[in-house]
């Protein structure tokens, strides 16, 4: 301590030839460096961490460091699992990282996206954006934000990605009909081609569920109908799946102690009263 460089930890239980070789005592230098440098020939400087021993270091055990990426030269924080890897996961050969983007670490499993595969929709590789270092996934996509700004709801939401969007290709078209157009042709009651009913699927359907569809007789240019009859399934009143016009309307089904005539809306109106006619 007279010399004033106090010993402390591990140093109080060296042999004084250690650090005075060949039995030499003035003018041994008082950095740690100099005593230390060989440590760091596994690293020749790339890093730049200084030669400031004690900044991460102590004289109680070399390891583990103190060193704190938040401060200088790294001035970075390391956050979640980031704060777990060690140095050489993102130094490779000691080498100090060429940029802070995400990709630059990331880019291999940007490339190795399958669902959607992100090269091809044209994602970002602002990883950040979906990404954070406390869990790679899932991702926090959100749909309602760029570059989809399509929010998504009901079964929609519960969906994986390849369903609309197979091979990862962007949509051409944000119409209902482009994805839902098997439903469309597939259609028997009523049979929407035949029937004429538009291709605007959202008019009658909605994404909480596909049936039952909401068909409005009224606005749809069919004529209006009596609420009784509003719940009856169309083949009640059209039996022909490839013909919805007047003419071939059934009626007599429903109304046989009228008339025998069919279709009983060549004279009656199909809203009350029954009894006005045309």
């Amino acid at each position: 301590s007279i010399t004033a460089f106090p010993l402390t930890g591990l140093h109080t239980t060296v042999l004084c030839s250690r650090c005075h070789l060949n039995n030499q005592y003035k003018g041994t230098p008082r950095e740690c460096y100099a005593c230390h440098w060989t440590r760091n020939q596994r690293d020749p400087w790339k890093l730049r961490l200084g030669q400031n021993c004690e900044q991460c270091h102590n004289t109680s055990g070399w390891k583990p460091a103190n060193w704190n990426h938040s401060s200088a030269p790294a001035s970075w924080a390391l956050t979640g699992r980031h704060a777990a890897a060690v140095c050489t996961t993102c130094h490779t050969n000691y080498q100090q990282v060429t940029s802070r983007e995400c990709s630059v670490c990331h880019k291999a499993k940007y490339d190795a996206t399958t669902n959607p595969r992100h090269s091809t929709i044209g994602f970002s590789t602002t990883c950040q954006q979906c990404h954070n270092t406390s869990v790679w996934s899932p991702a926090n996509w959100s749909h309602s934000s760029a570059p989809a700004n399509w929010p998504l709801t009901g079964f929609h939401t519960t969906l994986t990605c390849l369903i609309c969007h197979p091979n990862s290709q962007q949509l051409a078209s944000r119409d209902c009909y482009s994805c839902h157009k098997a439903k469309y042709d597939a259609s028997t009651n009523p049979k929407h081609s035949a029937a004429k009913i538009g291709t605007v699927c959202e008019n009658c359907h909605n994404t909480s569920a596909w049936t039952p569809g909401k068909f409005n007789h009224a606005t749809d240019g069919k004529g209006a109908i009596s609420s009784k009859m509003a719940n009856n399934k169309c083949n009640n009143c059209h039996p022909n799946n490839s013909n919805y016009t007047l003419s071939a309307t059934k009626c007599l089904g429903c109304h046989k102690k009228e008339h025998n005539n069919d279709p009983c809306a060549q004279c009656h109106y199909t809203v009350a009263p029954w009894g006005k006619t045309r």
